[in-house]
């Protein structure tokens, strides 16, 4: 993987850990321009007050928002600033990428109200922050800081008593500010090399530890020395190049900034990834279910999305995994991924590859084996398909079946040294040594945080659930010693989850709070109401349920 895809997968993963903070500088701004309404540059706003104030040789922007002030008083400074900002400006479509990339916190230094009206339009949830006072209401976890204020709370920050005293005026702001710079992945849109609000915030960080997330300045240029001294303060420097996508037509700074947020929806969008690293990024969206001993094929299928299941009858109903192509389905009609699952479909297609990257994919195909998947279909027609016994060692496939099968009665080992064998606690559930199985769900269960191994960790909860109710309820001689004991809140725990955590173990969550079963159970019988109807109306056709 090349190092400006590393820096993307950098963000990515950031965002998906949901501790990815973007600041927006005025560049973004000027993608909300249209023919009649222009968004003002700095030079343009200084431009007027020099004139206005009628000075010559004076390069310093905070002293000549300064004079200005001084000279004409609060009410012209606010008015003659206000004029330049007006009202009702439509937000762009950069504006809604940047809120679909689903950041933690949102911080900008501009004045303006586009990234209020992208939330308000598409009901982002998010709270506004102007001031110390609004960051002590705010009850959501995401945040929009405005950190230089703005013209409603009369609190703008732009001559050069506002940079030196914003520590009194914004103590709140400012300590939460480099708070998130200290613990978030940082993403600079819209500043220039020599952006005097960047200067403020590399200002800031000097003091705090070097060890701490990434930080990356989108440019459209590069300028080698200013990138050394911005690497030198731990800033790096995205160039932007690619203007694939021309929604802004003439605008190539907003076009190569809309392409840039638009891919960054997803790696897979990347066009010059290698087969390693496209095996790595499929391997990466099922690998959180690596974990356990028997996985169901509908776990998969979320994890990946734009994808099926295809049964076949081979000494038994089979299941084939078939990655959508050109099909039309009523969601997941995502283009771009589909043309990655293409390639990796293809890689599958080339028997050479398959056996020179038979090792990368084995770890990819147990996971498809304790979903039960007999194969990836590799044509459209799917009358060929690569099959799991193919790519896995026959010992494996062995021990694999009689995990699915619960056989923990055979001297087995987990088929990876990092899974946690849970056979010892069921075990003893099923010996009627209750006692003995909280014991050592307890000492699992610590494992597993420390792993980070959330889908277990439910399911530990679960059986932890289980053991405590029979153990307060029964007839155990030990019944006091758990009869003040609560059970776990596991779907307080399950909303605390990263959104990339609850996307792969929402089928587990589903299981352990009945979901699943109760969903089972009105599909079933809508099934047997319709083949009832059937049978009463002697009707031939049913597909997928629906009478014809």
């Amino acid at each position: 993987m090349d190092l400006f895809n590393k820096h993307i997968a950098n963000i990515l993963r950031a965002k998906d850990e949901e501790s990815l903070a973007i600041f927006i500088g005025a560049g973004v701004s000027k993608s909300s321009e249209t023919k009649t309404i222009k968004m003002p540059s700095w030079g343009d706003l200084i431009d007027s007050l020099i004139s206005d104030l009628n000075i010559e040789g004076e390069t310093d922007y905070l002293k000549i928002a300064q004079l200005y002030y001084l000279t004409f008083g609060e009410h012209l400074y606010y008015k003659k600033i206000k004029d330049f900002f007006p009202d009702n400006i439509p937000h762009s479509k950069i504006h809604d990428l940047i809120f679909k990339l689903n950041p933690h916190s949102v911080i900008t230094t501009n004045w303006d109200t586009l990234l209020e009206a992208a939330i308000n339009a598409k009901t982002y949830f998010y709270n506004v922050i102007s001031s110390d006072k609004d960051l002590m209401k705010s009850y959501l976890g995401k945040k929009l800081i405005k950190m230089h204020g703005d013209f409603k709370n009369h609190n703008i920050v732009f001559k050069e008593d506002d940079y030196l005293n914003y520590s009194y005026k914004f103590p709140l702001i400012e300590n939460y500010v480099k708070s998130i710079i200290s613990t978030h992945t940082v993403l600079f849109l819209g500043y220039s090399y020599n952006d005097i609000d960047l200067k403020q915030i590399i200002k800031w960080t000097q003091n705090h530890s070097s060890v701490r997330p990434p930080m990356y300045l989108v440019v459209f240029k590069d300028i080698p020395a200013q990138r050394k001294y911005l690497e030198s303060h731990g800033i790096i420097t995205i160039i932007l190049a690619d203007e694939k996508l021309k929604p802004f037509n003439n605008d190539s700074y907003s076009n190569k900034l809309y392409t840039f947020l638009y891919n960054l929806n997803s790696l897979e969008l990347c066009t010059n990834l290698s087969d390693i690293e496209i095996i790595n990024l499929i391997y990466s969206r099922v690998k959180s279910l690596q974990s356990l001993n028997a996985i169901l094929a509908e776990q998969i299928t979320r994890c990946f999305t734009n994808c099926g299941l295809m049964y076949i009858d081979d000494n038994g109903p089979k299941a084939l995994l078939r990655f959508y192509d050109t099909e039309v389905t009523s969601s997941d009609n995502n283009i771009e991924l589909r043309g990655f699952y293409k390639k990796f479909v293809s890689l599958l297609n080339d028997d050479e590859k398959v056996e020179k990257y038979k090792s990368h994919l084995q770890k990819l195909f147990f996971i498809f084996k304790k979903a039960s998947i007999y194969g990836v279909i590799l044509n459209d027609k799917r009358d060929r398909a690569l099959l799991t016994t193919e790519i896995l060692p026959n010992d494996s496939l062995i021990k694999i079946d009689k995990e699915i099968n619960f056989n923990y009665y055979e001297n087995i080992t987990p088929i990876r040294s990092n899974i946690i064998d849970k056979s010892r606690q069921y075990n003893c559930f099923q010996l009627n040594k209750l006692d003995e199985a909280y014991s050592i769900i307890e000492e699992e269960l610590s494992e597993e945080i420390r792993q980070k191994d959330y889908a277990n960790i439910l399911i530990s909860l679960f059986n932890q659930n289980v053991i405590l109710h029979s153990l307060k309820y029964g007839f155990s001689s030990d019944r006091d010693n758990y009869s003040t004991l609560e059970e776990n809140k596991i779907h307080e725990l399950y909303d605390d989850l990263p959104r990339n955590i609850k996307k792969t173990v929402s089928v587990i969550y589903d299981l352990v709070t009945f979901n699943y079963l109760f969903n089972l159970h009105y599909t079933v019988s809508s099934l047997l109401t319709k083949y009832s109807d059937v049978r009463k109306r002697n009707t031939r056709l049913l597909i997928d349920g629906d009478l014809y």
